[in-house]
């Protein structure tokens, strides 16, 4: 056998894997034909005996995405449960009793076996015991992506808490520079299932003084995407229509002053916030701790908006 040989068949997937993507197909109720159309799309392979590892795991994001989980599937990588070594090591934790740890606090045999959940379940139980590592970054996150996953989460309405959430299940991680390329996948492939599309960045503007400043037109841009458009149409030249429509004449965003611009972003903030006090009261109690610190967070969160509609004067 020749060396390229062996290294084709060193790249082929285990009988495991196999295992894992047929439970997959089934858990999501599709059929050979269906398995076979999704295989040829993902990987380009026709054939599951010529699947190669990474051609696997590509396929395998697209369950993971949707919620499946299967022992052959890693939810962390070898750097974090390098982590996780170096901190029960310093308590004096020895294997057996960090397997039993990892069943009592992360719910799984091994720690191999650890989703992104149960890696900052047992993370943190070691921290609180005393010995602080941080949970690793990967250096894999470009400011661009970090962008997306935020106006990913946006688009879906999901609070900080809820993106810690998400973030915390599917990559192992609290905050979304820290996701690694597989836990990015997943994530990308999520909030797409979930309806997701990412939006065309703002329109530049020149900034004279006394003109709409870049940071409102970043401001209009988002509330614009997030209200579809007009009729669906979110384009530049679709936003400039209807600014001209409000003011009652032509020119579109670059021709609008500090003054207007402000007083078209609450045309369409007012509604939004609306909505938003009146969700967040049906959702929380009305008499909410003054120790959690959330009136501070709003009024500060209040402050920044007003700076940002009035073009980033404090």
């Amino acid at each position: 056998m020749t060396a390229a040989a062996r290294q084709r068949d060193g790249d082929r997937i285990t009988l495991d894997q196999g295992r894992a993507l047929i439970e997959a197909a089934q858990w999501a109720g599709m059929s050979a034909e269906q398995v076979a159309a999704l295989m040829v799309g993902v990987t380009g392979c026709e054939a599951p005996e010529r699947l190669t590892r990474k051609g696997w795991a590509d396929l395998m994001n697209r369950f993971v995405a949707g919620g499946f989980r299967h022992p052959a599937v890693p939810m962390v990588t070898a750097v974090q449960l390098a982590t996780l070594d170096e901190m029960r090591r310093a308590l004096g934790i020895d294997d057996r009793g960090f397997v039993g740890l990892v069943r009592r606090i992360g719910g799984v045999a091994s720690r191999h076996r650890l989703d992104g959940a149960g890696f900052l379940a047992v993370w943190g139980w070691l921290a609180r015991a005393g010995v602080i590592v941080p949970v690793p970054g990967h250096g894999f996150m470009s400011r661009v992506m970090v962008r997306t996953v935020h106006e990913a989460a946006y688009q879906q309405g999901m609070d900080a808490g809820m993106l810690v959430t998400v973030l915390a299940e599917v990559g192992g991680v609290l905050r979304a520079s820290q996701l690694d390329e597989q836990a990015f996948v997943r994530l990308a492939l999520m909030f797409q299932a979930r309806g997701f599309m990412r939006s065309a960045p703002a329109p530049r503007v020149p900034g004279d003084p006394g003109m709409v400043t870049q940071a409102q037109a970043n401001l209009l841009w988002r509330l614009w995407v997030d209200v579809g458009g007009w009729k669906g149409d979110m384009s530049p030249a679709a936003l400039d229509a209807a600014i001209g429509s409000l003011l009652g004449a032509g020119g579109g965003l670059v021709t609008l002053t500090r003054r207007g611009a402000a007083a078209i972003i609450d045309r369409f903030m007012v509604p939004r916030l609306t909505d938003r006090r009146a969700a967040e009261a049906a959702r929380d109690p009305p008499d909410r701790s003054p120790s959690t610190g959330q009136d501070g967070a709003e009024e500060h969160q209040g402050r920044g908006a007003r700076r940002q509609r009035n073009g980033g004067r404090r």
